[in-house]
Order: structure tokens, then sequence, then C-alpha cells
């Protein structure tokens, strides 16, 4: 009988039935979304779309130049992208290109592709279709157990893997979710003592990633462990031998997750294809490895703590009844998710191909949800504390849900990029900088920085400074960079640069000290001024206008409140006829704050621009008239209070 439901039949039917309509209706919502949707051509999409075309189209994993030509055939709004393909970098002897990843995944697509075919329907929802048909059998399996599971202990779990992160990934044509659902189904069929289907569910999902073979270690350590105990004390060794076939029989379970190891090494000489690239290996004895796992934890963009917290604060405190009470597979399952994202922080960069939460720790997070799911109502047993359990629960899939909705919902947002920092950071950094201390390489790959600056910053909402990245051979250009409302703020940033060393460090801006870059030059190229036209001799971007329009557009700007002072440098003929100017907004939306003509015999030209509150999207622009050459060599906004 369920602890938290209640011990009345009829009202454990009831709420039996209420979540199965709860659950059908959360399902029918996801699907309708991937049909909306559809697949993103986002990470390693290309070696994931092309090793399903292989497998459709010959059977094999590895990609020849007509399946190149058939992808672009069934995914022409792709084609540009498989122009270069080079997969792992490793060719075979007949010219075929070898793929990142075992082809696993990609088999799990191959029936929704023919699916598609056979309805002529696109071919681009192979990936989120078969993305939601594992989520979602997942999600079923769980909460329809019902031999095995009391009723609290299916909805719960099935709250907790189905309010979870992995949605980001979705839309991508990438194996997470595939992952997600394989070390789900290893955790439920372990905690439900079915040892040879959790083995066999987390090889698995170690064909396509081997850090998730971590579960397989720690449950086979269980298995021997309990070997042992079980045997006569005076011969445990023999006792244990003499189950050989038993042993056998449970290790065979694992063998498909060890076929990758023999196929790489048969390909490459090694049994790992990034571990061939010997770049891509972060060194261990400098303790690169263990910051970057305390990252997965803790790191407030990609870490499990922002999307989590309460989840990991349940699921620490509940190690105290499973230790008192001896429940020796809860420790252990969360000792499987650690050493899941222990391997995974062997990579050179962790920073890199996430919607939000690191991959690695949305599948791996499912090891602690179902732990938790699992063990909650049964380490939960006195009547005070049952409420408090149920509470928990539901705070747990109340917060990690509200982060979903606040980053983007469904949809892969600009606001959990890899190249951006989360709205949670953002948050944090803006009234407590010091609270954050990511990865260098973090910070320096989601910083507020202009393209081309020299060292890394975060700005709050008013474009002020809150926190810097930098070493003693950035303080001149910083202190030259730098303006403040108070003089005193100037003061103590001087202080701070004058400890820098020689390695990059952090300065943490209280959020009391109102400091702001005082001038910034964009050029056309590097991602800041998108140009119409070509580059002279001299580097100037050259634009000869055989009809009215925009020789120069861009970046997408954010001011802050305050005056300003933008000046275009530049060459024009005689005669030309062009305005430059400072707008807001796109197309039809489009507001023009300042503007005025250019002067051909000038060659600057500076627009004044009073901005009373912050403003986003603001793009410096020069429209010209036909039959006119002009050269422009760069915009300067300078803060002049």
């Amino acid at each position: 009988m369920s602890r938290f439901i209640g011990s009345s039949p009829a009202r454990k039917r009831a709420a039996e039935v209420l979540c199965a309509v709860v659950l059908a209706v959360y399902l029918v919502f996801l699907f309708v979304n991937c049909v909306q949707t559809g697949t993103f051509f986002i990470g390693e999409a290309a070696s994931y779309s092309l090793t399903t075309v292989s497998l459709a189209h010959d059977g094999n994993g590895f990609v020849s130049g007509e399946e190149l030509a058939l992808a672009r055939e069934w995914f022409p709004d792709w084609a540009s992208n498989y122009q270069s393909f080079a997969g792992s970098g490793y060719v075979l002897a007949n010219g075929d290109v070898v793929p990142w990843y075992f082809p696993t995944y990609s088999a799990c697509c191959v029936p929704a592709l023919w699916i598609l075919q056979l309805l002529k329907l696109p071919l681009y929802g192979t990936f989120c279709y078969t993305n939601f048909v594992l989520f979602a059998l997942v999600l079923i399996l769980v909460f329809t157990d019902r031999a095995r599971l009391h009723l609290a202990q299916r909805v719960l779990m099935t709250l907790l893997l189905g309010i979870n992160p992995i949605l980001f990934y979705f839309e991508w044509a990438s194996a997470e979710t595939f992952l997600f659902a394989f070390v789900a189904l290893a955790c439920w069929c372990w905690v439900t003592n079915r040892r040879h289907r959790a083995a066999l569910m987390i090889s698995l999902a170690g064909t396509m990633n081997p850090c998730a073979l971590a579960l397989g270690l720690v449950m086979i350590a269980e298995y021997l462990a309990g070997l042992f105990r079980q045997a006569p004390g005076g011969a445990r060794l023999r006792s244990v031998l003499g189950r050989w076939k038993e042993i056998l029989l449970y290790a065979c379970c694992y063998l498909p997750g060890l076929v990758p190891f023999a196929y790489n090494y048969s390909i490459c000489g090694s049994i790992n294809l990034t571990a061939s690239h010997s770049n891509e290996i972060a060194d261990f004895w400098d303790g690169t490895v263990l910051r970057q796992l305390v990252a997965y934890f803790l790191d407030l963009n990609f870490g499990l703590l922002p999307y989590f917290g309460p989840l990991l604060l349940v699921a620490v405190l509940l190690l105290v009844p499973a230790l008192c009470r001896h429940v020796w597979r809860y420790p252990l399952m969360l000792l499987a998710m650690a050493g899941m994202l222990f391997g995974c922080s062997f990579m050179a960069n962790i920073n890199c191909g996430m919607a939000g939460i690191a991959r690695y720790n949305a599948w791996g997070a499912a090891a602690m949800s179902t732990a938790v799911g699992f063990y909650l109502p049964r380490l939960v047993q006195r009547r005070g504390l049952r409420l408090a359990g149920a509470a928990a629960g539901v705070v747990c899939c109340l917060y990690t849900g509200s982060v979903i909705l606040w980053y983007g919902g469904l949809k892969t947002t600009e606001c959990v990029s890899y190249l951006y920092a989360t709205p949670i950071t953002e948050a944090v950094v803006a009234r407590w900088p010091a609270l954050y201390h990511p990865l260098q390489s973090t910070f320096a790959a989601r910083a507020n920085t202009s393209p081309g600056s020299a060292f890394e910053y975060y700005r709050d909402d008013n474009l002020h400074l809150r926190k810097l990245m930098a070493s003693a051979a950035d303080r001149d250009l910083i202190l030259q960079s730098m303006a403040a409302q108070d003089p005193a703020d100037l003061t103590w940033l001087e202080e701070q640069l004058q400890s820098l060393g020689e390695k990059p460090r952090y300065i943490d801006i209280p959020a009391g000290r109102n400091l702001y870059i005082r001038t910034r030059i964009l050029v056309a190229g590097c991602n800041e001024l998108s140009v119409d036209g070509r580059y002279d001799s001299a580097g100037a971007f050259v634009q000869t206008a055989p009809d009215p329009g925009y020789a120069m557009t861009g970046p997408g700007d954010d001011l802050g409140a305050g005056q300003y002072t933008v000046t275009l440098t530049y060459t024009a003929d005689p005669g030309c006829q062009a305005q430059f100017q400072i707008t807001r907004g796109y197309q039809d939306e489009m507001e023009i704050l300042a503007s005025a003509p250019l002067d051909p015999a000038a060659g600057t030209l500076s627009l004044s621009l009073n901005v009373t509150v912050p403003l986003e999207d603001v793009d410096y622009r020069i429209y010209q008239e036909e039959g006119s050459t002009l050269r422009f060599y760069q915009v300067q906004i300078d803060r002049i209070a």
C-alpha cells in the first residue's frame, strides 16, 4: 500500500487513473511539440544523420560518397552541412568516412525514417520522433510496473524522470535522449532486482558513450560483493567460483557495451575514437579532471545544481537513513552517477555543444532521479515525515520544471546555448559575482565580451561590469577601456588590478560599483558588422552601390543607460550620398534613434545618443544611395557619462 497516497483501494485506484491521464496528456503535449518543432541541425547532427542514412541504405555505419548524395536528397535543407563531412577523421580503404559514433542510436532512428518515407512525410522528424518514443517508453514502463513498484514509487519516479532538462535535446539529431532512456531503464531494472536486464540496458547505453559503463562497474561490484556475502565463511572464494555459470551469464549481458571498443580498435588502433585524438583528453595530474567533475555538479550554467538543486539536496539527505538502515544500493546509485560524470570529465573542453545543462548531466541524472524516486517512499516511513517526503518530491519537480520553462521551454533558445550565460548565472553574477567561480574556459566562452577583446567580462542588465578575467598583461588596457560614475570606483579597480599576476584570474566587482566599458571599436568581420561589399588593399571595406540599400549593419548591440558618442570612420568619393544611422529593431519595426548624412570630405561622422533606459538590439547602419562608392573602416562607441 502506498505510504503517500493512502490505504483506501478506491482512493488509490482513483489516484492512479488521474496520474495516468496526466501522463497521457503530458506525452501528447510533447509529441505535438515534436511535430511543430522538428529536428535542428546542431551538435553532431552530421555524424548521426549520415550514419542513419548509411544504415538504411546498405546496412553499415560508414559513410560513402553515394550516401552523402542520398542524405542531400533526403534532407535537402541540411545539404550544405554535408559538403565537407570528415567524421572522426578516419577513412576506410574504400574511401568511406568513419563517423564519430557507434551506430546504435542511428539504428533506433531507422524505423522512424522508414515510416516517414512510407507516409511520404518530411524525413527531418526522424530524430525528434525517435527521441520522443524513447523518452515516452521509459515513463510508460516505469508507471505501469505495478508488480514491482508501489504507486507512490511509480508516480515519483515518473515525475522525476519526466521533468528533466533532457527535454532540451528532443530536437537534436543526437544520442542524448537515447542515453537518458537506457540509463533510466538500467536503473529501473536494477532497483527492481532484474540484474541481467539492467546489465543489458547499460551496456547498450555504453555503446554510445563508454562513460555510461561506470554504472555497470558499480552493479558488477555490488553483484560480486553479494556473492561473497552469501558464501560460507570458510570457503567463500571456492563457493563463488562454483557459481561460474551464473557469473558468466551475467558477464555476457555486458558484451554489447564492449563491441564499440573492438570496433574502434580495428579502425584506428585505439579503443575510443575521441581518445585517439590526444588533444581531446584533459590532464588528470594537474587537477583539470577533478575541477571539471566539480563543475559538472556545481557550475551555474551547465551543472546539476541549477537544474536539480532541491533534488540534489534530497538525494544527499536520504543518504542518512539509507546508511543507517544498510540500504547500500542507494549510495551506490549516486556513486554510479558520479562515476559517469567522472569519465566525462576527461574531455579537454566540457563547455561545448549543449542546450542549457551539459548533455552528460541530463542523462547521467537519470540515475539520481530513479534512486530518489524509488527509495524516498521506502526510507521515509514515519507518519510525521510522509507529508514532508511527498512535499519534497513535488518541490523537486516544480523547481526543475520552472527552470526548464524559464530557459525557453522545450525549444532550444539562445539563453541555453553554450556560448551565453544562462539566466541563473546572469542573476547571480549581477548580485553576488563572488559566488560564481567557473572554469576559465567556461567563463571565456560565455562572457559578454565583444569579439576581439583582450579580456573577458560579465555585465549586468545596466551593462555595468560585475566580473573580469584578466592577467597583469591586461592591466593598462583595462584601465584605458574603463569608466565609472564615481571616480572612487576606478581607484578601487586600479587597486585590484595591481594584484594580478601572469596567469589570468577573476576580479569580482560588487553591485555597488558601477564600472563600464568606455570605448569599444567595431570593425567589419569578427561577427560584429555585417557588410555588403569587398576589402581593398588597405583593409577598408568598399561598397559600390548599384542600388539603394544598407551597406553596413550590426551588431545587435546592448546599451546601458548613459550618454554615448558613436563615430564612423570612412572615406568617400565626391558625390557619395549616404547616411549613418543608429537604429533599434528590424524591418517594419525598426526605429531610427539618431542619423546624419555623410560628408564625403570629412572622413568621420559622430552621432550623439542619450539612453535613458537600457536598450537591446541596437544596430549601426550605413544607408547608401545608388551609384556611389564608399570605404568604411570602423565604428567607435564612446560612453561619456
